[in-house]
């Protein structure tokens, strides 16, 4: 303590010490400036002095050309303590004289800190220039004197400064010290739980000091036992605190709740363990900012968040959302997130408080019984279709069958009648039937009356293609079903939607041969040719676009390949992964579902078969299906 006190005295000695050297100082300093000023002027007057009265003595010396009479009167200009040099110069430049006094003249370089004065001056006699006298002097000795002055000057403020500090820490010692020891001695006292004996009263402020001194030591003792107090509820209630968070983190993780806290003022985010869990980070790979939580968000779901996030700030609603989070091992996950808001008096938001819990299966859970709702909804569909295409059928076949026979009758007919026809056409040449001339008609009967037959005909084979499309069966793989004929079936019930779509559609069967027959369902596969067809017919933009289909046989992996090619919209590379996904759909605006393709893919999975998917933007899409072959179905080639 005592070296603390002595440290104070010397500090306060040698602020003040530093105080008064640098006023002192700065006086010394401003007054040798002012010296030198005032001495060099003076100097310079008497250089200027000198010079005027050594050009007055010089006339006529110089006039009369009296050469000793000159040097006498350099020599004794010379005798002047300041001056080191003397130089007259005729008119014509010529040096009459030059004298010189001391070592500095003859090096022509003043000492170091001092300089060289110069002054001339004409010399005149009757109105005429004789010559210049050009007189030098030195600073150096009145520079000398100045630091002499200069160095008495310091040497006395220095014995000042001394004679002042050592005053001060004595009085210091005595007036302040010795008292602050009594005081030390009695706080210590008290400290150490000691009776503490009378401090004798002392003089001025420090008598004040001694009393507050009393009195701080009796409210430390009071605040003290009061903390002491505090510490042990402050203990309780931590313990307490403890036990419920344990309990609360074990329900946390129990139920894959998460929980953070984002400082918004500093950008901060705290996650708990449960936190990195669910976003599957590690702890060093996430830098706690806002920034690197959108970084982790679904591309599709990371404006809306923030659009969520933002109007909670704002007050406009509780933040109660839903977003996708993309993993750092590529899956991604559903997540349901609850948060409040912290404010300030003014109500400007300071902290965010929340939880996220993951409920990507219950999500899954919801899309398949959704996909298998719509599936019970479309097989319904299917099962009021089959009654009404029956019913439908029926009505319709029965005057089909009456055209087709009567088509029949009528071109029986014809044949017989024509020759009669020709010939009463030969001999009545302007004879017109129905306003027409009959050689114009003759041509164009067979064509109408074969027409009329085949249009029932193709009546006949989609209500048949129908009826087969929708007839009830029990689903089973039992058939030994001809590619081909699947193929030709659904391109009968979408021919019109075809004839609509595109003018550039073909059907290439790449065998000379049958292919060979599929283990499978008929029905089946005809529902996924018909759904790969319509998706082909749906991307074309407009008629000058193609659509081809083809069939082949692999012989190395005994399948046989159906494939579909568009020249449509195509699909995004980033998507191709998610086509056969329920409810994945590019079409959701004019009506898409996102079942066919994965209802599709479901059949293919059934007949052990497989379906790949390429496609490019603009270019089109490509969709191949392979299915093994029927046992012993399968051929060798070459």
């Amino acid at each position: 303590m005592l070296v603390r006190k002595l440290s104070v005295a010397f500090m306060v000695s040698v602020a003040l010490l530093t105080v008064t050297t640098l006023l002192s100082g700065s006086y010394v300093a401003i007054n040798y400036l002012n010296d030198r000023d005032r001495e060099l002027a003076a100097l310079r007057a008497e250089l200027v002095q000198a010079a005027n009265q050594t050009a007055i003595s010089m006339a006529l010396p110089l006039w009369n050309f009296d050469r000793p009479q000159m040097e006498k009167v350099a020599e004794s200009r010379l005798q002047d303590s300041s001056i080191t040099r003397m130089v007259i110069q005729a008119a014509d430049g010529a040096v009459l004289i030059d004298m010189k006094k001391g070592a500095e003249a003859e090096s022509g370089k003043p000492p170091p800190g001092s300089e060289t004065l110069v002054e001339k001056e004409s010399v005149t006699f009757a109105d005429q220039r004789l010559a210049t006298v050009t007189v030098y002097a030195t600073t150096r000795l009145v520079v000398a004197r100045l630091k002499e002055h200069l160095l008495w000057t310091i040497v006395y403020i220095l014995v000042l400064d001394a004679a002042l500090v050592l005053s001060l820490y004595f009085l210091l010692r005595l007036w302040v010290f010795r008292p602050l020891r009594e005081v030390e001695a009695y706080a210590a006292t008290v400290s150490a739980g000691g009776r503490a004996g009378e401090v004798r009263r002392f003089r001025g402020e420090l008598e004040s000091l001694r009393s507050s001194v009393e009195q701080m030591i009796g409210q430390v003792q009071g605040r003290y036992n009061q903390l002491q107090m505090e510490i042990v509820e402050r203990e309780k209630a931590e313990e307490e605190l403890r036990r419920v968070s344990e309990r609360l983190s074990l329900a946390t993780r129990a139920g894959g709740v998460g929980v953070w806290d984002w400082d918004i003022r500093l950008n901060v985010i705290t996650w708990d363990d449960q936190m990195f869990v669910l976003n599957g980070v590690d702890k060093g790979r996430f830098s706690g900012t806002y920034e690197a939580w959108q970084a982790g968000l679904l591309v599709e779901d990371a404006k809306r968040a923030d659009e969520e996030v933002q109007m909670a700030l704002r007050g406009e609603k509780d933040f109660d959302t839903e977003f996708r989070i993309l993993r750092p091992d590529g899956s991604i996950r559903n997540i349901r997130a609850l948060a409040s808001v912290k404010r300030d008096g003014s109500g400007k938001p300071l902290r965010m408080i929340g939880t996220n819990w993951d409920i990507t299966e219950a999500r899954l859970a919801q899309e398949r019984a959704r996909a298998q709702q719509q599936q019970l909804v479309q097989s319904d569909k299917i099962n009021s279709l089959g009654m009404m295409v029956s019913g439908v059928a029926h009505e319709i076949n029965n005057p089909n069958n009456l055209i087709m026979l009567n088509a029949d009758v009528i071109e029986t007919f014809y044949r017989f009648l024509s020759p009669v026809l020709r010939k009463h056409a030969a001999a009545n040449p302007e004879w017109t039937v129905a306003n027409i001339p009959y050689d114009k008609m003759e041509g164009k009967m067979e064509t109408l009356i074969s027409g009329i037959a085949g249009g029932a005909r193709r009546i006949k084979r989609i209500v048949d293609n129908l009826k087969d499309f929708a007839r009830l069966d029990a689903g089973e793989l039992i058939e030994s079903v001809p590619l081909e004929k699947v193929v030709e079936a659904s391109v009968g019930i979408v021919e019109n939607l075809i004839k609509k779509s595109t003018n550039h559609f073909s059907i290439l069967h790449k065998e000379a041969e049958p292919l060979p027959r599929i283990k499978g369902n008929f029905q089946k596969l005809e529902q996924v040719i018909i759904n790969l067809i319509t998706n082909s017919c749906q991307a074309l933009e407009d008629r000058s676009r193609a659509i081809r289909i083809s069939t082949w046989f692999e012989p190395d992996g005994n399948r046989v390949v159906l494939c579909v090619e568009d020249e449509g919209k195509g699909v995004p590379k980033e998507l191709l992964g998610k086509v056969a996904d329920p409810f994945f759909t590019t079409k959701r605006d004019t009506g898409g579902t996102g079942l066919g393709l994965s209802v599709s893919y479901g059949i293919i999975q059934e007949h052990k078969g497989e379906i790949r998917f390429d496609s490019e933007p603009s270019r089109g899409t490509t969709i191949e299906i392979r299915i093994p072959a029927q046992a012993g179905g399968s051929r060798k080639t070459g």
